[in-house]
Order: structure tokens, then C-alpha cells, then sequence
């Protein structure tokens, strides 16, 4: 798992380090770690009209809420070492309740903190293939399925919590830090080398034949 992404605004998209994406066809939910499970479930359920926590499923809302809810995007990485584009919409993940109108939210937290679980609701509108021998997984968009392409794109590079303005105000906060260093240090070195260049003319001054040769050493 290189990263995800709610909708598309790319604001909302963030990278992951150490985290491992592992297809499950004997689960039907997304098991997210747990570290991360409070943040990435409020913003699934943040977009519903309400919801409640069920002991056998999980978060519930009403399947009314398939349109509000958003599409999630998940980035993989590929074989080729390039990294995908894959899509998790709301129909995959709202999943109804027998005939009550009530979809089970099909999201949980995972004791595997570096470890994103993607079971059977992930898969739908793909075809997919399995090798267990080379231990890979071939996904492509079904052709009666609405899903987009997968496509190559550039992995986040802001990690999950760190906003744009406050990435752009440590780097403005650092790249000052920076100046004033190499300012102390040009300062530093030109005062040490002017010293240096002083004392060379009075050591390092020989005779050869009676004139006069300077002599320079490499530190």
C-alpha cells in the first residue's frame, strides 16, 4: 500500500511507509491498521447522516447514503515496481443488511499496523487473478462494471496528519535555519582561509636559487 486518496480531491490523498496491501478473498471488508482506523473511518462516515456502531457488523448507516459517501482510492504497487491507481467505491463497501434498507459499512480496524486487508468488496467490478506460485495478484475493470482503469500515478509524498500549510511551514521555518548556517560557515571559512593564507606566505615561503616560490598544500 503506497497510498490513499477520498474522492478526488488530492488534497485528501496521503502516503504510507512499511505498509503492505494483502488480498483476502476469505474476508468481505477492508481491515485497515489500527493506528489509522479512527481517522480513515470518520472519513467514510463523516459524509453519512448519522450512523451507529453494531456488534456483529460494524459501523451501520442506511443505504441511503450510497451517494454521499466517497469513492476510495488506494494505491498499489505493481510488479513492475510502478505504482497504480485502484478504486473502492461505495457500492463495493455499503453492503445491505438482509432487506432492512440498513448497509453495513464494510470497514474494520486491524491488529496489523503495517498491514491493509482487502477482502472481497475490494474486488468487486474487477477481474482478478491469482498465482499463488509467484504469489501476485492481476486486477483489471470488469467490462459490465462501471469502475475506471487502473492508472499509473505518482505516490503522495506527505505522510497521513501533516497538513499543506504546515509541511509549507516547517520547510519556510528550515530553509531560514539553512541560510543563517551557511551564512555563520561562509563567514567562518572565508576568516580561517584569510588567516591561513597569512601564515602560508610566512611559512611556506622557500629559496630556490635565490627567488622567492609559494608553495601551496591541498588540506
Amino acid at each position: 500500500m503506497v497510498g490513499t486518496q477520498f474522492g478526488n480531491d488530492e488534497e485528501a490523498a496521503w502516503g504510507y511507509k512499511d505498509t503492505y496491501a494483502i488480498y483476502d478473498s476469505s474476508v468481505q471488508c477492508v481491515y485497515f491498521p489500527e493506528k489509522e482506523w479512527a481517522w480513515f473511518s470518520d472519513e467514510i462516515l463523516s459524509t453519512t447522516t448519522g450512523w451507529y456502531n453494531d456488534d456483529t457488523y460494524g459501523p451501520v448507516a442506511s443505504c441511503d447514503n450510497v451517494d454521499l459517501m466517497p469513492t476510495i482510492y488506494f494505491m498499489l504497487r505493481g510488479k513492475d515496481g510502478n505504482d497504480y491507481w485502484t478504486e473502492w467505491m461505495a457500492q463495493d463497501y455499503m453492503l445491505e443488511i438482509g432487506s432492512t434498507q440498513e448497509c453495513q459499512v464494510c470497514v474494520h480496524p486491524n491488529a496489523n499496523n503495517n498491514e491493509v486487508r482487502l477482502g472481497t468488496s475490494f474486488l468487486r467490478g474487477y477481474y482478478a487473478e491469482f498465482d499463488r506460485t509467484a504469489m501476485t495478484v492481476g486486477l483489471g475493470p470488469s467490462t459490465s462494471n462501471t469502475k475506471v482503469q487502473i492508472v499509473q500515478g505518482i505516490a503522495p509524498t506527505r505522510l497521513r496528519g501533516y497538513s499543506t500549510m504546515k509541511v509549507a511551514g516547517l520547510g519556510s521555518g528550515m530553509a531560514v535555519c539553512l541560510g543563517l548556517w551557511l551564512w555563520v560557515v561562509i563567514v567562518a571559512g572565508c576568516y580561517v582561509m584569510n588567516r591561513t593564507a597569512k601564515g602560508s606566505q610566512k611559512k611556506i615561503v622557500t629559496t630556490v636559487d635565490g627567488e622567492a616560490q609559494l608553495i601551496t598544500f591541498n588540506e
